[in-house]
């Protein structure tokens, strides 16, 4: 079943083609797509503390993505513990995170939430690039690369 946070009966009635289309174009390549049983609800988030709670959750997951996949995020706030106790912990075993098309892992239960990032891990001492003008590091790598194809 899927649920939308309607904004107006416009806005519906031109995305539910998209959203019929979407959904049956991707039947055949991801068989969980077959398991929608129904057109997709929506329902008024003003009247429904439930589509509330969910735009609640959605914030939170979003931020924490952008958190995992962008090294400069300014969302790392939002895996902090003692900020959301609630969320860690709080998913059930089966959930996943699959970021299609991504050299990431897909992310496991709660490990969204989670401060450490795989593509981004908290590194001991000082890094180069923290350290060196960027400028420099080009050049540097311009000479590595001319190095390494001078000896093929």
């Amino acid at each position: 079943m899927v649920v939308i946070d309607q904004i107006n009966e416009k806005t519906r009635a031109e995305r539910l083609p998209n959203m019929y289309g979407h959904i049956l174009s991707r039947a055949a390549e991801f068989p969980e797509m077959r398991r929608i049983i129904e057109p997709p609800m929506h329902v008024d988030s003003v009247l429904s503390s439930n589509i509330q709670f969910a735009d609640w959750v959605a914030a939170c997951v979003s931020r924490a993505i952008d958190y995992h996949l962008i090294e400069d995020s300014l969302y790392g706030w939002v895996t902090e513990k003692d900020r959301f106790t609630a969320l860690h912990g709080a998913f059930t075993v089966e959930s996943k995170l699959h970021l299609w098309h991504r050299a990431v892992k897909d992310l496991h239960h709660s490990d969204i939430i989670r401060h450490y990032r795989s593509r981004y891990p908290i590194t001991e001492g000082q890094r180069i690039a923290g350290t060196v003008d960027p400028a420099i590091l080009r050049r540097m790598k311009a000479a590595a690369e001319r190095a390494s194809s001078s000896r093929r």
